[in-house]
């Protein structure tokens, strides 16, 4: 407790530090925001949709020839592929259009199409319905005999073009996209913040005291770096919460949309993360400057790349690849996963604490290098 009360005056002392870094969030928060169509404002939007054709059937056509003039289509071979793209943004939307496809159709049933969809996007959301519309009106021409030919032109004067217009639905979708956007902001405002001021400060502290260990006197060095993380995660824990003012004030509606218990988890996990890295990091140089720019260089560089403020549809295949060994990645991933599903990704998760324990154990092992020499 005495060693969480000294490092709670070491944030004291950086005022200026923690404000600069919260204007920085706002700022960012305010320029996303301009980025966003208001809620009541979904127009009709031509996407990239991903499709297999494997029966080649002339409903199966006669479905991408209709689906095609409202989308942009592009044919793959391989399903992995497919949902590869769909996965980094590359598509919006993916679809399988199987062998038996016309003949499923004929008889009427009802699951005949496999469509991947990316439940953060809205338009990924109309594509869906809009699959849905087109085969409930070729499911109506096929039980009325009315021929290809009349039935595409009937398509062509109903606007089969799914909209959320004034509906709960689309109010929902748009915050939640926002939302996304927002997080994405403070996951690297935050990890700036533990960098910069949580972390330089506790080194210098441990760089000055570790010998005699002042205020926990007749404890073990290992107990002392123990107490320290602990410490370190507790005052880091402290400044999360300055989100929630944050979007209260600034998007209301937004704030009551998710539950907060997730989104805190995964903030949760980027503390572990940025505290085991700044562990890890320390090893090396014990020089503020050093650090500071160590440190900027390595926030700003993963969240370049990993989707926080770069879309991945924009990325080479190449920079994505390598943005999956960067925790990140995984942070971005997960916050998504959590404002779309109101939980965390329990397979990120854990991944996440993974991160977090190598970088102790690989600084410990730097430690007990250096100190061997």
């Amino acid at each position: 407790m005495n060693l969480f009360k000294v490092y709670l005056k070491i944030i004291k002392r950086e005022p200026l530090q923690i404000i600069l870094y919260l204007i920085i969030f706002i700022v960012l928060t305010i320029l996303f925001s301009k980025t966003k169509d208001t809620p009541m404002s979904f127009e009709k939007e031509r996407v990239n949709i991903g499709y297999i054709n494997e029966g080649e059937g002339k409903f199966g056509n006669f479905f991408l020839k209709t689906l095609g003039k409202d989308h942009e289509l592009i044919a793959y071979d391989d399903e992995n592929k497919l949902k590869e793209d769909l996965y980094v943004s590359k598509i919006y939307g993916g679809l399988i259009l199987n062998r038996d496809f016309d003949e499923k159709l004929i008889n009427g049933e009802k699951e005949i199409l496999q469509v991947f969809t990316d439940k953060t996007r809205y338009a990924s959301i109309l594509f869906q319905n809009q699959g849905e519309e087109i085969l409930h009106f070729m499911n109506a021409g096929i039980k009325n005999d009315i021929p290809l030919d009349q039935l595409f032109q009937d398509l062509e004067a109903i606007e089969t073009k799914v909209q959320f217009q004034n509906d709960d639905i689309a109010k929902s979708l748009y915050y939640k996209e926002w939302l996304i956007a927002f997080f994405n902001s403070y996951l690297y405002v935050l990890m700036m913040l533990i960098f910069n001021v949580v972390g330089i400060g506790f080194i210098e502290f441990q760089r000055k005291n570790i010998a005699n260990r002042i205020l926990v006197s007749g404890t073990s060095r290992k107990e002392f770096i123990g107490k320290s993380l602990m410490s370190q995660f507790l005052i880091s824990f402290i400044l999360i919460l300055f989100y929630m003012p944050i979007l209260y004030f600034y998007q209301k509606e937004a704030f009551f949309e998710v539950h907060h218990l997730p989104i805190i988890g995964n903030l949760s996990l980027l503390l572990l993360v940025s505290i085991g890295m700044v562990f890890f990091i320390s090893n090396f140089t014990h020089h503020k400057s050093i650090l500071n720019a160590i440190f900027t260089g390595v926030a700003l560089s993963m969240a370049m790349i990993s989707g926080n403020f770069v879309p991945r549809e924009i990325l080479s295949q190449n920079v994505i690849q390598f943005s999956k060994i960067l925790p990140m990645y995984y942070l971005v991933n997960n916050m998504d996963f959590a404002i779309m599903n109101n939980r965390l990704d329990p397979s990120l998760s854990i991944l996440l604490l993974l991160f977090f324990i190598f970088f102790i154990v690989a600084g410990l092992a730097v430690k007990k290098i250096k100190s061997r020499n």
